[in-house]
């Protein structure tokens, strides 16, 4: 079983409780303290707020306690591998301890919005821990070189034109 964990972005649709979707992929969301938000004022009290440890534990609390109920609706006892794109996650990998986990680095972690040094020390502990790291960029791949020894797959997140086009 698949549970697919989203951020609960504002303005959008999010649940804290796992949903079914039709092709049987369990959907849940998660409380991210929101860094990249489209409104300048709050990524700034974010920015700010989020550089107090104390704001983050109480934030992986709430992501704790969201997923490990969503975890023993969704046969938790299976092994549990781990595809994590939000290195806001991270810190729920030390608490819940999966079995296996794969970083997959969609895009630059902080090419958007500044962090505060101790997000950036997680994604350090996160490229440093997981069992497995893909990129979907050779520059991605590169970045995360400077951070790891481990073997990178590149996985291009981009369409084939050519093979795609119309004759």
């Amino acid at each position: 079983q698949v549970l697919w964990i989203g951020p609960a972005t504002l303005g959008h649709p999010f649940s804290f409780t796992p949903a079914t979707h039709p092709d049987g992929v369990m959907l849940l969301s998660l409380p991210f303290l929101p860094f990249n938000a489209r409104n300048r004022e709050l990524r700034k009290a974010v920015l700010f707020f989020g550089g107090i440890g104390l704001v983050r534990k109480l934030a992986t609390f709430a992501q704790w306690l969201i997923l490990r109920r969503a975890l023993r609706r969704c046969a938790a006892k299976q092994r549990q591998i781990w595809i994590i794109q939000n290195i806001q996650a991270a810190p729920l990998i030390r608490v819940l301890a999966p079995d296996a986990v794969i970083y997959e680095c969609i895009d630059h972690p902080f090419g958007f919005s500044p962090y505060p040094q101790a997000i950036h020390r997680e994604w350090e502990e996160l490229v440093r821990d997981a069992g497995h790291l893909v990129a979907t960029s050779p520059s991605l791949a590169a970045l995360l070189r400077g951070h790891s020894n481990r073997p990178i797959d590149v996985i291009s997140n981009g369409v084939e034109f050519d093979h795609f086009a119309l004759p």
